[in-house]
């Protein structure tokens, strides 16, 4: 385990992660995935912690680090296939957490930050942050990130998010149910914390009770769609090349 994510857990069993690399405005490297894969594995263990709270400031998380969106550009189409399997356990590692998951966004959730907003079970935002896919801009597909957005948006809108690259405000993600609340800045995390607390405090085995039952209402198979998102991926850096 590197620095750049850390845990720590409270006596309500509240585990609150948090992306610790803001001179570089929390951009993901694959160090930060690494890590973030270990503690889901070791949440998922640790029957203690009933809710994980997920922040890092002033900003979020920028998205994927660029050099390494550049680095998949110049690498063979079997490097890139490696390198998004391990976002595939990312995705996976989110999707198998047996607690919920909230998220406190402020600056903004761009790229692979925007895609981790959508793997959690609730959002709090700030009132003046951001949120979007802009690889568009980069010549890159979002991929793996994008798995959770039509779970939110329609299709005509997640086109503008994922294919024009539009950033929403704050009352615009919640306008299309990618978070749940939107508050004053100051007011993110605390407002995550208390809801943590909440849903903790029937002990934790009551919470993944409860996030077991609400996975099971909303499951759905994308075994399929996810091979698909990592195929294209791995060839838009193939085809970036020719460019």
């Amino acid at each position: 385990m590197s620095e750049l994510v850390t845990m720590t857990v409270d006596e309500n069993g509240v585990a609150l992660v948090t992306l610790n690399r803001s001179e570089k405005r929390n951009a993901i490297n694959a160090s930060m995935i690494n890590d973030m894969i270990e503690l889901m594995s070791r949440i998922n263990h640790e029957k203690n912690i009933g809710c994980v709270v997920i922040t890092g400031g002033p900003v979020f998380s920028a998205g994927r680090d660029l050099k390494e969106i550049q680095g998949a550009k110049e690498s063979s189409l079997s490097l890139n296939r490696q390198e998004y399997r391990i976002l595939k356990k990312l995705y996976q590692s989110f999707e198998e957490c047996q607690v919920p998951i909230i998220v406190a966004i402020k600056g903004y959730a761009l790229g692979l930050g925007a895609g981790l907003v959508t793997w959690c079970d609730m959002a709090i935002m700030g009132e003046t942050a951001k949120y979007g896919f802009p690889e568009a801009e980069l010549g890159v597909l979002p991929g793996v990130s994008s798995l959770g957005v039509k779970k939110w948006v329609p299709k005509k809108v997640s086109y503008e998010l994922l294919i024009l690259g539009k950033i929403l405000n704050a009352n615009e993600a919640q306008h299309y149910a990618l978070v749940n609340r939107v508050v004053r800045d100051d007011e993110v995390l605390p407002a995550a914390l208390s809801i943590a607390k909440s849903l903790t405090q029937h002990g934790s085995d009551k919470s993944r009770l409860m996030k077991q039952y609400h996975q099971n209402l909303f499951s759905e198979r994308t075994t399929l769609e996810m091979e698909y998102s990592l195929e294209m991926m791995a060839l838009s850096g193939e085809l970036s090349k020719k460019i």
